[in-house]
């Protein structure tokens, strides 16, 4: 079953670190990926799907008191570029590079792109 797009009700998010994060451009592509991230062992609870208003407000909210490079921040800046034009940015709790690289591989299937890794010490962008 697909996972629904968060609504922002003051919640509290998790941080960045930990997360591989992309960018799905369509709803249907959306739905079929976040079905594969969840039978490919990343559980609906392990995923975060923002859309529209509530995930502006939401990726804010998730970007706050991190720091990162310059890369990293221009990637946040395009998710929110991404979530004015109408797309789906899908953030997906991950233990580690490893990880993070079988979503992007799972993402990428789906027409996913700008996968990019939050690590402990690094942040990576995993495809274009």
């Amino acid at each position: 079953m697909p996972k629904q797009p968060e609504f922002d009700h003051g919640q509290e998010l998790p941080k960045l670190q930990g997360h591989a994060i992309g960018v799905v451009d369509s709803d249907l592509a959306c739905n079929r990926l976040t079905s594969a991230l969840a039978a490919g062992g990343f559980n609906a609870s392990k995923q975060l799907v923002f859309q529209g208003e509530d995930g502006i407000h939401l990726v804010n909210r998730m970007m706050e008191g991190s720091t990162w490079g310059e890369s990293s921040e221009h990637f946040m800046m395009q998710c929110l570029i991404e979530l004015n034009q109408g797309h789906s940015v899908i953030s997906v709790e991950v233990e580690d590079k490893n990880e993070a690289a079988a979503v992007a591989a799972i993402a990428s299937q789906f027409g996913a792109h700008s996968v990019y890794h939050f690590g402990l010490l690094t942040d990576t962008q995993l495809t274009k």
